[in-house]
Parts: C-alpha cells; structure tokens; sequence
C-alpha cells in the first residue's frame, strides 16, 4: 500500500501515460466485476483529461461515473462538477456509461437532507482521481476541515471549507481507502513541494493528502508533470 511516483517533463506525457494505466485498470476491473464504478474530481485541471477519456474505445457502457466530490450549487451552474462531467467527460464514448449523482436535480437548503441523499445514492467506486491543492486538500477534504480527522463510517461527508467557496458534500477518507486503487494527477513546481512534504515519513495528518499517501489500506499511483 502507500504509494508509487511517476515523474514526467510535461502534462501530455503524464496524461498520456494516466490514461494506459485507466484503460488498463479499466479493463481489468470489467473482468473482475462485471461492471467498473470510477469517481472523478472537478475543478478546471483535469478538463484536458476528461476530455481524452471520453473517446476511449472502452466498454462505456459497463462503467458508472460518479463524482469524489460535489459543491452544494444548481448542478447547471459553472462551478457545479457535474456540469463539469456531463461537458467535458460524458461524451463521445463516454455518453454510454451511468452517471451516479452527488446531489438531487433540485438543490434543497437543507444541508442534511442534501447529505443523506448523497450516502443513500453512494455507489464504492473501483478507482478514484484525485486532484491535489497547495494547502493540501484533496477531493473537498480541506486542512482546516475536522471530517477528514475522524474515523468516519459514512462514505460522503459535508464540508465547509475556510478559504474556498461554497458547503461542499465529499468522499469520506474511508471512502477513499475503500476503492481498489487511487489516481493522483499534479503539476507544477509548487504542487511538487506540497507533495514532497506530505510524502515524509513525519508528514502531518493536517495534510489530508498525506493521509491518503501514507494510506495501509490502498495505494495511490502519483502521476506528476513537472511542467
């Protein structure tokens, strides 16, 4: 468990090798299940991504899609990651695969209501990919957030981040060391520094990201682009 690191020079090289290892896990996972479930980040990172997965020549149609995490907004709205999915990823031969929502079509004020929709429609994914942000944060779990500390036992979570817009509902930590295998993607020079630190042996729990590194349970395929 723990982790493997896969350094590359540019961001076309490092999606491009991301994306053997999805077709491959992928593959591999139909196989063995019958069906392969896989949760997306948002964010506008991955947009380049998503788009070179949705023409895959998989089998879209044995594939649910669903989302690490969500932000509790009109799922129209330009913020929503899953208008994010269904723009960018859910299309072309992606269009056939099951899209498991996060939030319902009409977004209540009630937060709770909100999140035990979110734990009552929760499919375990095979494979997640993970985005990272330089404080630290991965899927909607922020440093300054408690839900990522404790030993949560349901699978989404609510969180209201500090210094990022909007309550968020997101896979718990449990979550995450549930699924098979997980996919981090990062680039940059600063990215790498957040990385290098969380990867320390003495790396504080502050970090989630360094919770899910230095996981017993689950390993994470780091993919990094220096540039």
């Amino acid at each position: 468990m723990g982790y493997q690191l896969f350094e590359f020079e540019n961001l076309k090289d490092c999606h491009k090798a991301l994306i053997e290892r999805f077709k491959e896990f992928f593959n591999t996972a139909l196989k063995k299940h019958h069906q392969v479930s896989i949760a997306f980040s948002g964010g506008r990172s991955p947009i380049s991504l998503l788009q070179k997965l949705s023409v895959l020549d998989l089998k879209w149609h044995e594939c649910l899609i669903s989302l690490v995490d969500e932000r509790i907004i009109d799922t129209n709205h330009d913020d929503s990651n899953t208008k994010l999915l269904h723009d960018y990823l859910l299309q072309n031969n992606a269009l056939k695969a099951s899209f498991i929502p996060l939030l319902p079509k009409k977004i209540s004020s009630d937060t709770n209501a909100l999140f035990n929709f979110a734990n009552q429609h929760f499919k375990q994914p095979h494979l997640a990919i993970l985005g990272m942000g330089t404080d630290g944060h991965t899927a909607s779990l922020f440093p300054e957030t408690s839900a990522f500390l404790n030993e949560e036992k349901e699978n989404i979570v609510l969180t209201k981040p500090a210094n990022a817009p909007y309550e968020r509902l997101s896979m718990s930590i449990n979550a995450l060391e549930n699924c098979e295998k997980l996919f981090l993607s990062i680039s940059g020079a600063q990215k790498r520094g957040v990385l290098e630190n969380a990867l320390k042996e003495n790396a504080p729990y502050s970090l989630p990201i360094a919770r899910i590194l230095h996981s017993q349970k689950v390993t994470t395929e780091v993919f990094y682009a220096k540039n």
